[in-house]
C-alpha cells in the first residue's frame, strides 16, 4: 500500500476536488467522480485551507480523506469532517456511514 496524499470530497454531490484556481476576483473549483483523478495534498494544513475556503464560499460539509494505491485499486479512508456554523469552521470525526 502506498499513500498517495489527502483528497477532498463532497458528500453532497459525491465527488472529489479535482482542481481549485483561486485569482484575484474569482474562485473556481472542479469535481470529479473518480478519487484517482482528485487533487492530492501532501500537507494536512493545505488541503484545511481549502476547505475552509469552500466551505465559506458553498455552506456544505466537506469530508477529508487519505487516498492510497493498494495494487489494482484506490483505498479512501476518510478521516475528518468539516462543516461551517456561526462562522466558524467545524472539524469532527466523520459521521459513520463515511467510515
Amino acid at each position: 500500500m502506498r499513500f498517495l496524499g489527502l483528497i477532498i470530497f463532497d458528500p453532497a454531490k459525491d465527488d472529489f476536488l479535482a482542481s481549485i484556481r483561486d485569482e484575484k476576483h474569482m474562485t473556481s473549483r472542479s469535481w470529479c467522480s473518480n478519487p484517482s483523478e482528485a487533487k492530492c495534498f501532501k500537507k494536512k494544513q493545505l488541503a484545511i485551507n481549502v476547505i475552509r475556503k469552500t466551505i465559506v464560499d458553498t455552506d456544505r460539509i466537506l469530508l477529508l480523506a487519505e487516498l492510497s494505491d493498494i495494487g489494482s485499486q484506490y483505498q479512501v479512508a476518510f478521516v475528518s469532517q468539516f462543516s461551517f456554523s456561526n462562522g466558524k469552521m467545524i472539524e469532527s470525526k466523520p459521521e459513520e456511514k463515511y467510515t
